[in-house]
């Protein structure tokens, strides 16, 4: 079957955001071919599409849904499967991690070209081995509460007595987020400061800087994604401890927030369990999801923390072939040696129409691993799924994330290059967030997303920040224009256009 019938004939689930082939091309193996060899499942047909700096991936949706029953049944028999399952992970993420420290401490500089393709191959094997047990976890997204409202339905007779506000708390994650931790490391960092203490230059108060740079040594990664890597140093968590400081509510009363907001949660559980009196198997489907909210939250670390390897990758050899770094970002794996080695030919004008328009196909049925780079090729497949999701006019439905009702102007925001168009109040339209958006989140009065699920970074974060969200609506940021006023009611998942 030609690519243009796949398009079309196939029901898609989209995902998005900014992100570059060499930096998203293992998830994209990982999540088909790998899974397939490891599991039997896979996300059957995919297409990955760049066009400035921007990334469309489309899932088979039929593919994720047999997946999502095929993990969901194998809890169901076992409701140890998925801790057993994070447990295998979790030494992947520590071998990961542990060669990611390694390699960030060498001079790639100094290596001759056997020993960077020898780093090269080392940290492509381990970090492919760590995504494979992990990426099943997106196949939730479209399918979680579908899958959670039968059995909370099952568990209660055929109804449903919990209230959406219930079923959000039910879902929290017990686990404080990576975001949570550092922002508690701050507060605690503040605390101890008052503003009068506060010197320009940090080298002049050794102890901060020394408590500084070892929260860079954790947190460096976190402004990291899918098409860059930036290095945050101590001078970065400085200038956040001064915001911190500028800000009206101090920063005792900031860690009093978070500490009583974690035990909020945990007594507001109790509480639901008790006044529903849920049954212990739908207690252990609650927890289900509410782990994998905590492991997407831990595996956002691991690729953040991987992207700087990937980074740091793509600079050595732009240094060593006169490439630039950003051209560089489009080659495929298979092509790092090859430039290297100087064995690829003319790759330079290849790389910019890449930039411009540029595919990637996984198939697993056919086995089929290739690219596209005919651009006509490219937009003419793009147009068929786009088409095929488009379908709502006035009204946009979703998943419920964090309940409320916001009106607003619609901002769309692709990528960082977007964030300034933000401001308070605005609502904020994007495929998906990611920890670099946590910003502009702050300044939303509502959130919607193309993507994501009830454990997806938008859902985790807007409950966090107490910010109505509407999530999976697929077409939100292709539907929908900056400047349009919407009306967001995530107690029902709808939003209404209003005027634009």
């Amino acid at each position: 079957m030609s690519l243009l019938k796949i398009a079309k004939s196939v029901s898609w689930y989209k995902q998005g955001g900014a992100a570059v082939p060499f930096f998203i091309e293992v998830p994209g193996i990982a999540g088909n071919m790998n899974m397939h060899k490891k599991y039997g499942q896979s996300f059957g047909n995919l297409f990955i599409f760049f066009e400035d700096a921007n990334c469309l991936w489309y899932v088979n949706k039929d593919s994720a849904e047999k997946m999502a029953y095929f993990f969901w049944d194998r809890h169901v028999s076992d409701p140890k499967y998925l801790t057993s399952l994070y447990n295998g992970w979790k030494r992947k993420f520590i071998r990961n991690t542990g060669l990611c420290t390694d390699l960030l401490a060498k001079d790639f500089s100094k290596a001759d070209k056997r020993q960077l393709i020898k780093y090269y191959e080392k940290f492509l094997n381990t970090n492919l081995d760590s995504w494979v047990p992990a990426i099943f976890i997106d196949c939730f997204d479209p399918f979680g509460e579908k899958i959670l409202m039968e059995e909370v339905k099952s568990g209660f007779g055929g109804k449903n007595p919990l209230s959406p506000a219930e079923v959000e708390s039910m879902l929290a994650t017990d686990k404080p987020t990576y975001y949570s931790i550092l922002r508690e490391e701050l507060l605690k960092a503040a605390v101890q400061l008052r503003k009068s203490e506060i010197k320009n230059n940090l080298p002049e108060m050794p102890e901060l800087e020394k408590k500084l740079k070892k929260i860079s040594q954790r947190f460096f990664w976190v402004n990291n994604n899918y098409a860059g890597a930036k290095h945050l140093d101590e001078h970065y968590f400085f200038n956040e401890l001064k915001h911190i400081l500028k800000a009206s509510k101090g920063p005792m009363k900031g860690l009093e927030a978070i500490y009583s907001e974690r035990k909020k949660k945990a007594m507001l559980k109790k509480e639901i369990i008790r006044r529903h009196n849920i049954p212990k198997s739908l207690i252990s489907h609650f927890r289900f999801f509410s782990f994998l909210t905590y492991w997407r939250d831990e595996r956002k670390k691991f690729s953040q923390m991987s992207n700087a390897i990937y980074d740091k990758l793509i600079h050595e050899l732009s240094r060593r072939s006169g490439i630039g770094a950003e051209l560089l970002k489009y080659i495929t794996l298979d092509e790092y040696k090859k430039v290297l080695l100087k064995s690829e030919k003319s790759l330079e004008p290849r790389l910019r129409k890449r930039m411009q328009n540029f595919a990637i196909y996984i198939d697993v049925a056919g086995n089929s691993h290739f690219f596209i780079e005919n651009r006509k090729k490219v937009r003419a497949i793009m147009k068929k799924i786009i088409d095929s999701l488009q379908k709502h006019k006035g009204e946009i439905k979703g998943t419920s994330a964090s309940l409320g009702l916001a009106r607003g102007k619609v901002k769309i925001v692709l990528d960082e290059r977007h964030f300034g168009k933000m401001k308070k109040g605005d609502v904020l339209v994007a495929q998906m967030t990611r920890p670099e958006y946590l910003p502009v989140m702050k300044l939303a009065s509502a959130i919607i997303t193309d993507e994501g699920g009830i454990t997806s970074h938008a859902a985790i974060v807007s409950r966090e920040l107490k910010i109505p969200c509407v999530i999976g609506t697929q077409t939100a940021t292709t539907s929908l224009k900056d400047g349009t006023h919407v009306e967001v009611n995530a107690n029902e998942g709808i939003v209404k256009v209003l005027k634009k």
